[in-house]
């Protein structure tokens, strides 16, 4: 439909707007919990600046990065999470979370918290990092692209840069703990070791 008055094409405007919050939604999942990793607090889900993919992603999508094995294992640990969530399961969340939080929360009451309730995907089509930027602290910089399927069926994309963390091993993209608080806790458990080697 084609306004006179305002000069816009208001359904076309309309499925944009659609398109932005389906987006919004994948992306405010991982987009939000470490960039707040050095706060103690716990992060909620904030969409309101994930409308597009801004200039820096949109470079780094144009002339994607060949990735090293840890790049892979990153893009990896993204494809299961949001492919688990797309068909309901969101334990895959709970396995990204940091130790601290396993070890004091069950499952079911992980998925009572807002980010996990409100979580969703299910209009995922794919997930690619397109840049891994090694960073301190046994972290990095993540460059992805959600792909999805908007309202009207028609494929779109939109892209963030997250943290993810290498932890125990493994890349993990905590979607409510955050690493200070994790830092913390094991220097609470390495004092508690400690003592008891101390008693023994």
């Amino acid at each position: 439909m084609y306004s006179e008055k305002y000069g816009v094409n208001i359904v076309s405007r309309h499925n944009r707007a659609l398109f932005v919050i389906v987006g919004a939604v994948l992306l405010g999942l991982f987009g939000c919990g470490q960039r707040q990793s050095d706060s103690t607090d716990t992060p909620t889900v904030d969409t309101t600046a994930i409308v597009a993919i801004d200039s820096s992603v949109a470079d780094t999508v144009s002339q994607p990065e060949e990735l090293s094995a840890d790049g892979l294992a990153a893009q990896e640990v993204l494809r299961e999470v949001l492919t688990r969530l797309k068909y309901g399961d969101k334990s895959g969340l709970y396995e990204n979370e940091f130790e601290y939080l396993t070890d004091e929360m069950t499952f079911d009451e992980y998925l009572e918290l807002a980010p996990v309730l409100n979580a969703n995907a299910d209009t995922l089509v794919s997930v690619e990092v397109v840049a891994f930027e090694p960073s301190e602290e046994n972290s990095a910089l993540v460059t992805y692209i959600v792909h999805f399927k908007g309202p009207s069926g028609n494929e779109s994309e939109l892209g963030d840069v997250i943290r993810m963390f290498k932890y125990q091993g493994r890349w993990i993209k905590p979607t409510v703990s955050v690493w200070q608080n994790q830092k913390e806790y094991d220097d609470i458990i390495r004092q508690a070791e400690e003592a008891a080697d101390e008693e023994g």
